[in-house]
């Protein structure tokens, strides 16, 4: 049976190079770095990987080249999911024919499905993949669509849809999904200033931006968390909170590649429509950033 998911696992970027091909050899001391500093997991071309400009042919190509070098050390989750249920079956089909054991799967975007169009949408692809397991992402200020609980907790009947990255904000959905969902289904944050809460309250992780850049704090405040030590995990997610909230200063993931590329991790790449960083914001992710380092409790300006 596959373990259930659990920790901080991280949302990586995409490094690109100053042809906008792929950064494979950055990819890779990434992931090496991540698995040192005690990071959970991967999600690969998430929407912090720019997985929307990627084509799949670049995406399969990232998704071997993880799979390969994390042999199984951690768990690797690969977005295929988009807004047509076709092309999502054919993608992840794909993806699991190279090796992809786990999916992230958002729900369809501009289309507005309905309750029933997410459900046959998920189960389709769940059907067509009976030996990968599937994270559903309900991400409402992306997709202009809810996963209502009721329908999360049909799709959780699926054996192999394992889990949830829920962006709604909501601990209170929370509590009405752990139980009205199966007991195998992961309930994980999709947004970093919540996860304290969310896993004091019986969440089982997240799914993290902020850990592209402090991967081990954030391992640690999950773990307490989890663990249930509420003054300990409180102490460590007042080192992070300013990150967490200077990391969407702009959109996603426009700030965070932009710290990392200042701290010498990947070169100055997005690809458009994204920008790089506007000017008036680098101070501000300079001082959240610091924050995180000493705890010192001033606030960006």
């Amino acid at each position: 049976m596959t373990l259930k998911l659990q920790g901080s696992i991280v949302a990586l970027v995409t490094p690109m190079l100053a042809n906008k091909a792929i950064d494979f050899a950055s990819v890779q001391q990434l992931i090496e770095w991540h698995i040192q500093e005690g990071s959970d997991g991967f999600v690969i071309c998430g929407s912090t990987g720019e997985g929307s400009t990627l084509s799949n042919k670049e995406k399969l190509n990232l998704f071997k080249a993880v799979i390969d070098q994390v042999n199984g050390r951690k768990p690797v989750i690969v977005g295929t999911g988009s807004n047509s249920t076709a092309a999502s079956v054919q993608f992840t089909k794909e993806a699991y024919d190279i090796g992809a054991s786990y999916s992230l799967l958002t729900t369809p975007y501009y289309n507005k499905p309905t309750q029933r169009g997410l459900f046959e949408h998920f189960r389709s692809i769940a059907q067509a993949t009976p030996d990968m397991n599937h994270i559903l992402y309900n991400i409402p200020s992306r997709s202009a669509c809810v996963l209502d609980i009721l329908t999360a907790s049909e799709l959780s009947q699926f054996n192999n849809i394992v889990g949830l990255k829920d962006s709604s904000t909501n601990i209170d959905r929370l509590t009405q999904l752990k139980h009205q969902c199966t007991e195998h289904f992961s309930l994980l944050a999709g947004d970093d200033d919540i996860t304290c809460e969310w896993a004091l309250a019986g969440g089982d992780g997240t799914i993290s931006v902020t850990a592209n850049i402090m991967p081990n704090l954030m391992q640690q405040m999950v773990k307490a968390a989890i663990a249930g030590d509420r003054d300990h995990a409180y102490t460590l997610n007042q080192k992070l909170v300013n990150l967490h909230a200077e990391l969407f200063c702009q959109s996603n993931p426009i700030p965070v590649k932009w710290l990392m590329h200042t701290l010498g991790k990947i070169e100055a790449e997005l690809r458009l429509p994204l920008t790089w960083l506007e000017p008036e914001f680098e101070q501000r992710l300079l001082t959240a950033y610091q924050h995180s380092l000493t705890g010192n409790t001033q606030k960006p300006s």
